[in-house]
């Protein structure tokens, strides 16, 4: 029988337990399991050198801001802007944004460095940050600036990708090579925004856009609008309740009435619209152009100007309506019609259309005797605006 020494383990045994410890070993290994939660952080701001309000910064400063996480290089670099305008050098390493200026900035200037929701942490997370990081500084002695609050609505309603941008009346003729860049802010999720380090006593004027892609830039593609009023505001003067709804100018309106029968012709209703020439007034309707519809008829037509409608063919002055010149719809059988319409002055009329024709003019009477005037009626001329939602007064065919 083989004999085992005292305290010991037979050679099996012992390699059974070399074996357990190295899997333990492995399991206590401390690293990133595979299949966790993904990162959907963006990166936080944690430091800025200088810090933010520091005033008699150098004129070619550099600023180092450090966030909580590592950067994406090619963001960073489309990400940041300063006013004034300035040739800059950005790069990101690691968690560090190092942003040095090139040129000098001018003495006892209001020095703004902007990082737009471009900013996001390393690729393959592609986590932005949801709002633009706005410092200022100062050249000189003391921050000098102005600040504007105010609302944002695109269309009529909030949307986080609007932005508003100061833009000078009077542009700097003198020097072409670079376009004049001044500050600019994003709005929160209310469309609120807060666009500080304002020039004082430049007139100026506010253009608010929807910054489709985040880079905090008026393109031309992107949907815009400026502000009626220019303003020029004093030294440290701060102005709030500004409110703007940036529309498409060229969007077209929706138009939702009624229009009712209330002759005892049968016939199907309908509202025709015609765009009208700015500074035009109703008699802007009248087309002597078109051909005569009662060419060829060999039976009786009824006097125009003996017609119950003979009051609104007059202002009308139509034997019929020129195709084209007009915009159809039909009205259901309940009365109900809506319309998309492009924006400018609208004349709007309803017939009933016995001739099914789809235009106002004679009919054949039911008893074939002869022909006599679809029953018209004009309506409104409305000023329709971009993107508007009108409600006509209801259209009564007596």
């Amino acid at each position: 029988m083989r004999r085992v020494k005292r305290g010991g383990f037979p050679g099996g045994v012992r390699l059974v337990a070399a074996l357990c410890c190295l899997a333990l070993a492995a399991c206590a290994r401390v690293g990133e399991l595979p299949g966790g939660e993904p990162d959907r952080e963006p990166p936080h701001l944690i430091s800025v050198v200088p810090p933010d309000s520091t005033t008699s910064i150098r004129l070619q400063p550099a600023f180092e801001l450090l966030f909580d996480e590592p950067l994406s290089s090619a963001a960073a670099r489309r990400a940041v802007h300063i006013t004034p305008n300035v040739r800059t050098e950005v790069k990101a390493a690691g968690r560090r944004l190092h942003i040095q200026v090139l040129e000098a900035l001018p003495p006892d200037t209001l020095v703004v460095v902007t990082i737009t929701k471009q900013l996001q942490d390393a690729p393959q997370r592609d986590n932005k940050i949801t709002r633009e990081i706005v410092l200022t500084y100062s050249t000189g002695p003391k921050l000098r600036g102005a600040a504007l609050f105010g609302r944002v609505f695109i269309k009529g309603k909030t949307d986080k990708r609007a932005a508003v941008v100061w833009e000078p009346v009077q542009r700097d003729t003198t020097h072409t090579a670079r376009p004049v860049v001044g500050p600019v802010a994003g709005v929160d999720a209310e469309g609120l925004f807060r666009l500080g380090g304002i020039p004082p006593l430049v007139p100026f004027r506010l253009r608010a856009f929807l910054d489709a892609n985040d880079n905090l830039r008026a393109d031309e593609s992107e949907l815009a609008a400026v502000w009626p009023d220019t303003f020029r505001l004093a030294l440290g003067e701060v102005r709030r309740g500004l409110a703007l709804d940036v529309t498409d100018p060229k969007e077209p309106a929706t138009l939702v009435g009624v229009a009712v029968n209330s002759t005892r012709l049968r016939g199907s209703l309908a509202v025709a619209l015609r765009r009208l020439m700015p500074a035009l007034d109703d008699s802007a309707l009248a087309d002597t152009t078109r051909s005569d519809p009662r060419r060829g008829n060999t039976r009786p037509i009824a006097r125009r100007d003996t017609s119950a409608w003979a009051p609104a063919y007059a202002r009308l002055d139509p034997r019929h309506v020129p195709r084209g010149a007009w915009q159809l719809v039909y009205a259901s059988p309940r009365g109900d019609y809506s319309v998309r319409v492009a924006p400018g002055r609208v004349a709007l009329v309803a017939f009933v259309d016995v001739q099914r024709d789809s235009l106002p003019g004679v009919y054949a009477r039911a008893d074939s005797s002869g022909f006599d005037w679809e029953p018209l009626v004009l309506g409104d001329t409305l000023d329709v605006l971009p993107g508007a939602k009108l409600r006509p007064r209801a259209l009564d065919v007596r």
